[in-house]
């Protein structure tokens, strides 16, 4: 009789757990190829450089509920992203394209009109996925929008060293 009260208090805790740990990972959206390349369907205005350190730190945040809410709540505020703004920035991003605006030009008017945009977004990001800290100082996405990283785990480390880390904690996500 207390083996068998034993074993289903084991069971219904194991049940419990594991029931938790799924609800948890169905939460927000994992990293993948896929879901991180959206960045590239919005390349007619968003800066190139932002276009490949966001997809760089989307693959590389981890796969856990609050880098996985972060994640789709960015997606979701690339769509709504006012119409006018993006209409300018293709334009902007067109003049550049067929130099008719300089390279120095184009990021002035990014820093100005589009970083403060991503910043906000990644600032309620963060909110929402509960995290202890808030994404890199502004200054940093001013260099995050217009200055490409070479390599995607150099995104990552800047994120986990430098500023950006859901947790706040220094090196750790």
């Amino acid at each position: 009789m207390v083996l068998r009260l034993f074993i289903f208090i084991v069971v219904s805790i194991t049940y419990s757990i594991a029931q938790e740990s799924i609800e948890s990972n169905d939460v927000g959206v994992p990293p993948s190829l896929e879901i991180c390349g959206v960045y590239s369907t919005h390349n007619e205005w968003l800066p190139d450089a932002f276009i490949t350190n966001a997809e760089c730190a989307c693959l590389k945040i981890p796969n856990n509920p609050e880098a996985n809410v972060i994640r789709e709540i960015l997606i979701a505020r690339l769509d709504s992203v006012d119409l006018l703004l993006k209409d300018e920035a293709v334009k902007m991003k067109s003049l550049l394209v067929a130099k008719e605006i300089s390279r120095f030009k184009y990021n002035k008017y990014v820093k100005s009109r589009i970083t403060p945009i991503i910043y906000r977004d990644h600032l309620i990001a963060y909110q929402q996925a509960g995290c202890s800290a808030d994404p890199a100082p502004y200054f940093g996405w001013k260099q995050i929008t217009t200055k490409r990283i070479k390599n995607c785990n150099l995104v990552w480390f800047s994120i986990r060293f430098f500023g950006g880390s859901c947790s706040g904690r220094w090196g750790r996500w």
